[in-house]
């Protein structure tokens, strides 16, 4: 191991030889091609917890891109004196973190923003693999079980989550294809003082829209996405009882073979036998 042998630990260059050899073909492509390792540095913080920091650069050919368009813009300023540091995916329990100094690029179409870098995403201050791995954590287990594992706080796991959203679903309206039995209500939060309004598929017990508010306006805004196809397929519908939602599904939902369920538990109940009786 790297950490054993001497020779490799004291050599930046063997060091990267060695983790590059480590890596799969893909992420070894990634590296020659965007990420430019010049040196490193093994350290342990105040807790005992060690870290490894790599100095790294950008492509020359790629190191005045805009973070936004990717195209080559001219510089707005020198690199700054105090380098950026990005955290990376742990690496045997170590801390791996990526350091740069940043400079500052004038794109014609955006204006003046940091210039990209290929390791991360925009404003975010951690590597784009941390960032999808904390997402898909976040996509199948709870916030806080997340946040413990990858050692980030609770609030950092919805950041990781936004970042990320758009590589791991680029079209989120795909959601909403082949919806069967769907459901509808609203939740609160902030001590009650907000709401947001919740669709989920029942076939696969997972969350399909959602969006701010609650009320009919709100639930217009999930229908009126809906292409015809996607409004046809589906056949049931479970609620609440709301009256907002028992009006904007009567409207919208006006086809003879929706079954709609508004009524409570035990309209709920009635669904279940019907949907066990039929399925």
């Amino acid at each position: 191991m790297w950490q054993k042998d001497d020779r490799i630990r004291k050599s930046p260059l063997k060091f990267c030889v060695y983790y590059y050899s480590e890596l799969e073909g893909d992420c070894q492509a990634s590296i020659i091609t965007e990420l430019w390792p010049e040196n490193f540095n093994l350290y342990s913080d105040e807790d005992g917890v060690k870290h490894i920091r790599i100095k790294a650069r950008p492509n020359k050919w790629h190191e005045n891109d805009c973070p936004f368009c990717h195209k080559s813009c001219p510089a707005y300023d020198k690199h700054s004196s105090k380098p950026t540091t990005w955290r990376g995916l742990d690496w045997g329990g170590i801390l791996v973190e990526v350091e740069y100094q940043t400079h500052r690029i004038i794109c014609l179409e955006h204006g003046v923003y940091v210039a990209k870098v290929p390791w991360a995403y925009p404003g975010s201050r951690f590597t784009k693999d941390f960032d999808l791995t904390v997402a898909w954590f976040a996509s199948y287990l709870p916030r806080s079980t997340t946040s413990y594992f990858m050692r980030v706080d609770w609030e950092t796991v919805g950041r990781c989550v936004n970042r990320a959203l758009h590589d791991l679903e680029p079209e989120r309206s795909r959601r909403l294809d082949g919806l069967v039995n769907i459901g509808i209500d609203e939740t609160s939060y902030k001590k009650g003082h907000k709401y947001i309004t919740v669709i989920v598929n029942h076939d696969t017990n997972t969350v399909v829209w959602a969006s701010e508010g609650h009320g009919k306006s709100v639930l217009e805004k999930f229908y009126k996405q809906l292409t015809p196809e996607q409004l046809s397929s589906i056949k049931v519908v479970t609620g609440d009882g709301a009256k907002w939602i028992t009006e904007c599904v009567n409207e919208y939902n006006s086809f003879q073979n929706c079954l709609s369920y508004l009524g409570g538990i035990g309209y709920l109940i009635n669904y279940i036998i019907f949907y066990l009786k039929y399925s």
